[in-house]
């Protein structure tokens, strides 16, 4: 029995019943799936659109461009974390711990609560079905893989 605001615990096994034969199922990456026009099924558009972002943002360090539908802002993450079945995406944000965070509760009318990291000042954290609500656009900085060139420069 759990308390009224307290979830159960996750059930320690799981099975797996296949919903369809092995034969039946198409193989595709995270860009065909992309590629897909919303109207076919919107709710697996976000969840592509929620994987290939987690994919991108734990690749290294990014800048997301975020609005609430008056105000925009950018603001670089730093990585993501996962709680349960909730990514929480962290990030700096500019205003600094002064002014706290553009997207915390009663600063946006999106209606984001975005929560402070504890130890590290101007650090916050945001839910990744949040960021969803108010993420226009990301630039992911990877890193340069091993053995790859700088690309060539013309003077």
């Amino acid at each position: 029995m759990t308390e009224e605001n307290e979830l159960p615990d996750w059930p320690d096994e799981v099975e797996e019943v296949a919903s369809a034969e092995p034969s039946e199922t198409e193989s595709a990456s995270v860009a065909q799936l992309s590629a897909k026009s919303l109207a076919e099924d919107e709710e697996d558009q976000r969840y592509v659109y929620v994987v290939g972002l987690l994919a991108s943002l734990s690749r290294g360090p990014s800048i997301l461009a975020i609005s609430d539908g008056v105000t925009n802002h950018c603001v670089p993450s730093s990585g993501i974390a996962v709680q349960g079945r909730t990514y929480w995406i962290y990030y700096q944000d500019p205003w600094g711990p002064e002014r706290g965070s553009f997207l915390q509760k009663g600063k946006n009318v999106a209606g984001v609560e975005a929560q402070p990291v504890e130890g590290t000042p101007g650090c916050w954290a945001v839910t990744h079905e949040e960021l969803m609500r108010v993420l226009d656009s990301a630039i992911v900085v990877s890193p340069k893989k091993e053995g790859e060139s700088e690309p060539a420069r013309e003077d």
